[in-house]
């Protein structure tokens, strides 16, 4: 009986081996079409790929089918003809497995990931394999021949990272293919290498990202003569390589971040057709950033198509969805037609969800798609099921701040978390650095316009009006405009300013007494405080009776004032707020006044220890350009921001004073605020 088997296995073996020698021709021709045609997510998304392909050898798939005894092998094996494609990050293995996913028929059923095979506890062979066939019409004929697509041939296409690769090479095809049994320790050692390698995939591919971001926003290490030596430098080689894509490309990526979007367009046009979606996404931008004044027209919609082709192109490029619902915003924002508007609104939302989706903690995302689900829903409290993705995003917020990254909206972005969040004053402080980073009032009128969107639901932002007001007053300084009114009729006299902020729910201390009383004996001007018989506000109302003749002193307080708070009616003038309590409301009163007056530039804060309010003083008079003296001795919030590396970063405005009479008297000598 076992002889008749033999003698039938041999001559089924003999016949199977004969077929696939026969057309194994036609296998040879689709590797080296498949290695072609998987070189093109390197070239479209700028990445580093190695390719290999080949079809099985005679010999190899004699082995195999007498091994593994399959009755029709051509059907049944998948690996007649391979691709193995090795990227560098995980990153870029999601990025040529969509390319698959789209550009071929992938037979589900033998496709997998194998990462997804291992348990919670496991670690081991990693990489997405896929059975594939040729879709009819994709590719140009001339790279797949229509008849190689008609005969429906398969192939295996395995994606794999570097250190997949390096594990797969030396354990899976090293050891596992081999016919003993590997002892114990050698498995764990494998497993326990494996785990290694999948971390350090993971911190790669953090790593990339944040290398690129970094390397895209040139204004984090590069000022604006900087930038244009650069683009002078591109353009110089782009005289001898016009084709040169990533130069391009760079030069395109610094001009944006100058705002000069004539010359990105005229870097970016001839490579609209390369189907690059990066570039597609820049030059996008850039034509809805220069013809932003005519939403409706056709430069506008052009930058629209673009957008549109860049999401097409890379559908799991977040920047590219969001970018291209920004520009329905643009468009909602400027028209006065109440259904196009609501039409407009739809589809920015719709194209916000879609980016939010793919990244429910990106910032640009998820900051936007937030103001229209609030604004849609202002009766329901809805940031207690956003609260993770708030968390995270403001955690990439400070990141990017951290290394000057997406300036200023890592700021913004973040002052909108932490105003949802319930974090109010720490919201005002990063909208103020927003302001400092800023180059232009846009960047201050694009953040205000979150506020108009988020009106509706303001009763659920706790400081939503205070911060409103504070980015209107600041834009306003900042950034004037012209024939701009200013909202203040109030006057001030002529001469220097000084407000004394600090804590007030206390008895001042000695200290603090004889640091004023010494540090402003000799000063001629006015000093605007809280106004109120405690604390460092008394101090101010005692050297007011002091110095009836030389001192004009203003107290800015709320129409209700705390119970046991009492009013100091030693100041010559107590001028009261729209607010109900103490607040960073008081601040924007004087400001406005102060500038009212034309006196900023003579202007000067001190803090001498407080709580939240006097910090928020601090940060608005440093994000209007105001020099902020901080004497930590006295502790409290504003003492903080001393040891904050994104305000001691400005060391023009922020300075250190011990309690000292002298060391008072030097800041105030400093500029106009001499006496």
């Amino acid at each position: 009986m076992s002889q008749v088997t033999e003698v039938l296995d041999r001559s089924g073996y003999r016949r199977q081996v004969r077929t696939f020698s026969e057309i194994r021709p036609y296998y040879e021709q689709m590797a080296r079409c498949l290695e072609r045609v998987l070189q093109e997510p390197a070239r479209v998304h700028d990445l580093l790929l190695i390719v290999q392909s080949r079809a099985k050898g005679v010999a190899n798939f004699a082995e195999k089918i007498q091994r593994k005894r399959y009755g029709d092998p051509l059907n049944e094996m998948s690996d007649l003809c391979g691709v193995r494609v090795i990227a560098r990050t995980l990153a870029d293995v999601d990025i040529v497995c969509r390319y698959v996913e789209q550009h071929f028929e992938v037979l589900p059923d033998e496709s997998d990931n194998k990462g997804e095979r291992l348990t919670e506890v496991e670690f081991g062979y990693l990489s997405r394999h896929y059975e594939v066939r040729f879709k009819p019409g994709v590719f140009p004929e001339g790279i797949v021949p229509p008849d190689l697509v008609a005969r429906h041939l398969k192939a295996e296409v395995q994606v794999r990272t570097i250190l997949q690769h390096a594990w797969a090479d030396i354990a899976h095809d090293t050891v596992y293919k081999n016919s003993f049994t590997l002892p114990k320790h050698w498995k764990r050692d494998l497993h326990r290498l494996a785990a290694v390698l999948e971390a350090a995939d993971v911190a790669f591919d953090h790593l990339q990202s944040g290398l690129k971001e970094y390397a895209a926003s040139y204004g984090a290490y590069c000022d604006r003569s900087e930038l244009r030596r650069r683009i002078g430098e591109a353009e110089i080689t782009l005289e001898f390589d016009p084709h040169n894509e990533a130069v391009t490309h760079r030069l395109a990526g610094m001009a944006m971040s100058l705002d000069e979007w004539d010359r990105a367009i005229a870097a970016l046009m001839p490579f609209a057709g390369t189907g690059r979606p990066a570039m597609l996404r820049d030059l996008g931008v850039s034509l809805c950033k220069r013809h932003a004044d005519d939403p409706e027209g056709e430069a506008f919609s052009g930058g629209q198509d673009l957008l549109r082709r860049a999401t097409e192109a890379d559908p799991a490029n977040v920047d590219a969805w969001a970018s291209l619902a920004g520009t329905w915003r643009t468009r909602q924002h400027a028209i006065d037609d109440c259904a196009k508007a609501d039409e407009y609104r739809g589809k920015a939302r719709a194209l916000y969800r879609q980016a939010f989706e793919l990244d429910s903690s990106d910032p640009y995302a998820l900051g936007n798609f937030i103001e229209y689900e609030l604004a849609a829903h202002p009766d329901v409290d809805l940031i207690p099921y956003f609260r993770p993705q708030l968390v995270r995003a403001a955690r990439r917020c400070r990141a990017q701040a951290e290394v000057g990254i997406n300036m200023p909206w890592a700021h913004f972005d973040l002052g909108k978390f932490q105003m949802m969040l319930c974090e109010p004053y720490a919201a005002l402080a990063a909208y103020a650095l927003g302001v400092i980073n800023s180059s232009a009032g846009s960047s201050v009128a694009s953040a205000l316009r979150s506020f108009v969107e988020l009106q509706p639901a303001r009763g659920h932002l706790a400081g939503f009006d205070w911060i409103k007001g504070f980015l209107e007053c600041a834009r306003r300084i900042r950034f004037p405009e012209s024939e701009q009114p200013i909202d203040s009729a109030a006057a001030l006299p002529d001469g220097p300013v000084l407000v004394v902020a600090g804590y007030g729910g206390a008895v001042a201390s000695d200290v603090l007494r004889v640091l004023l009383a010494e540090g402003l004996a000799d000063y001629r001007g006015t000093i605007v405080s809280g106004g109120t018989r405690a604390g460092v506000c008394e101090l101010v109302g005692e050297l007011q009776a002091a110095h009836p003749d030389t001192l004009r002193t203003i107290g800015y307080l709320p129409r209700e004032l705390p119970v046991g708070v009492e009013a100091d009616d030693r100041y010559g003038e107590l001028r009261r707020s729209a607010g109900a309590e103490f607040s960073p409301v008081e601040a924007l009163d004087y400001w406005r006044d102060i500038d009212a007056a034309g006196l900023l530039p003579r202007t000067k804060l001190i803090a001498i220890g407080g709580g939240n309010v006097a910090a928020a003083e601090c940060v608005i008079a440093l994000a209007l350009g105001v020099p902020v003296g901080v004497v930590p001795d006295a502790g409290g919030q504003p003492a903080k921001l001393l040891a904050d590396q994104c305000w001691a970063r400005q060391p023009a405005l922020l300075r250190k004073l011990p309690a000292e009479g002298r060391a008072l008297r030097e800041f105030l000598a400093v500029g106009d605020g001499a006496t």
